[in-house]
Formats: structure tokens, C-alpha cells, sequence
């Protein structure tokens, strides 16, 4: 009996001990860094990745992200290519991540521009805008 009750107390303790070490939860999400591109590349990890892949290359049931000018694959729910970086902001604002379409702020959807514009060596001015996204265009 004394050795149940020493392995019970020593059992719990562990646990205790565990628990306290564990990560705890936090309701409030981290604050995104400050510069676009930089906000890009963490909304591109929390809310593009799993679908488009971690560099964008795609899967055979999933597109790939570059060439951004190539008309959509058959069957693809995007109709058009985009011609300017106001076109890919305004396809990624309404539409992404599909699950969740629209749930993007117009920030996130300019920082999620912002990435994939200079993820495929397009040159962009370092804060993206509706005045100047236009004059911005996708080869």
C-alpha cells in the first residue's frame, strides 16, 4: 500500500510538473512585424502555406503560386490572370484562403501581395497601396 500511495504521489507530482511547463495558451496572437514584406512572409506561413506549399510550389491537387501571370489552370475557381498588383491584391482579398474567403483584411491581403510579388522577382515599392498597385505590373 505504501509503495502505491509513494508511486501515486510521485506520479502526480510529474504531472504537475509537466502541466507547468507546458505552453500556455495566449488569446491574444502575436503583433505582426511592422514592414509589409515581412508581415507577408508570417500570413503566408499561418494562411497560405498549407494549401500552396511552403515556397509556393503547389501540389498535384493544389496550384502553384508562380508563374502569377499564367491564365488559371482548367477547372481553377480564378478565371483571369492578373495583369497589375491591384488585380492580386483584390483576387487574394476576396477570395483567400478559399475556406475562409474574404476573411483577410485589406493589410493582410497588401502584405500578402507584397511577399508574393517579391517572391517571384517582381519589383514593387516597399508599401503596396491602392494608389500605386495599379502602376505595378505582373510580367
Amino acid at each position: 500500500m505504501r509503495r502505491w500511495l509513494w508511486s501515486a504521489a510521485a506520479a502526480s507530482g510529474a504531472l504537475a510538473a509537466m502541466v507547468s511547463c507546458a505552453p500556455q495558451w495566449d488569446p491574444v496572437p502575436p503583433k505582426l512585424p511592422d514592414d509589409p514584406w515581412s508581415r507577408g512572409v508570417v500570413l503566408y506561413g499561418q494562411k497560405c502555406a498549407g494549401c500552396h506549399g511552403e515556397d509556393g510550389e503547389g501540389s498535384e491537387d493544389r496550384p502553384a503560386l508562380a508563374p502569377l501571370r499564367r491564365a488559371p489552370a482548367a477547372g481553377s475557381e480564378r478565371k483571369t490572370a492578373f495583369a497589375t498588383a491591384a488585380d492580386l491584391q483584390a483576387y487574394v482579398r476576396a477570395n483567400m484562403p478559399p475556406l475562409e474567403a474574404g476573411s483577410l483584411s485589406d493589410d493582410e491581403a497588401w502584405a500578402l501581395t507584397t511577399y508574393l510579388l517579391r517572391q517571384a522577382d517582381i519589383a514593387a515599392p516597399a508599401e503596396l497601396t491602392a494608389k500605386n498597385a495599379a502602376q505595378v505590373k505582373i510580367p
